[in-house]
């Protein structure tokens, strides 16, 4: 993911010109859907067996570990994905201990505001496309903005994969079934 990123932010080669642009795009569009869903699924699996209370504490202390973390790295790199994880993160603390079928809704309720944000608003606002930085980031409305809209991996739809496949999936009879060991 990372090697994708630094290709797409960074661009060391010219346009059309990067060797390894073949090997590169096999994994475009692919890797950040897999990590968030990675993560939800460790999130799922990590809480478990922790009371509501133990379970949203270490939660938001790896999400504010990961939102320094990721805030001093867009310095160094715009592509940042990490303070992303933050927010999912965030959200899963008030996600964690619902009921499957709260956790389906809040699913559905987050794509569709993903899908009427992307109709109604501008995605374009705050990019600059020829050098594909971000206009605004370290303000308030251009934060939310990114953070939810239009930035590299944006809290939404991302946050669905993580709740789909992460925290409602990891409850679903289908884990019991994959990881039962014949005993």
């Amino acid at each position: 993911m990372v090697l994708v990123n630094f290709r797409l932010a960074i661009a060391p080669f010219p346009s059309g010109q990067d060797p390894l642009l073949p090997w590169f795009s096999l994994f475009e569009g692919r890797s950040a859907a897999t990590f968030v869903t990675l993560a939800g699924i460790g999130l799922g699996l990590a809480t478990a067996r922790l009371a509501r209370v133990q379970a949203i504490s270490q939660t938001c202390r790896r999400a504010v570990f990961l939102l320094a973390v990721g805030l001093l790295n867009f310095i160094l790199f715009p592509a940042d994905i990490i303070h992303y994880y933050a927010f999912y993160f965030f959200a899963a603390c008030l996600l964690l201990k619902l009921p499957e079928r709260w956790l389906l809704a809040a699913l559905c309720l987050t794509l569709a505001a993903a899908f009427a944000m992307q109709l109604t608003l501008d995605y374009g606002r705050g990019w600059n496309w020829d050098t594909l930085s971000y206009e605004g980031f370290w303000t308030p409305a251009g934060f939310a903005r990114n953070l939810l809209l239009n930035g590299w991996h944006p809290v939404l739809p991302c946050l669905g994969w993580a709740l789909r496949y992460g925290g409602y999936g990891c409850r679903g009879s289908l884990w019991p079934a994959l990881t039962h060991n014949g005993n």
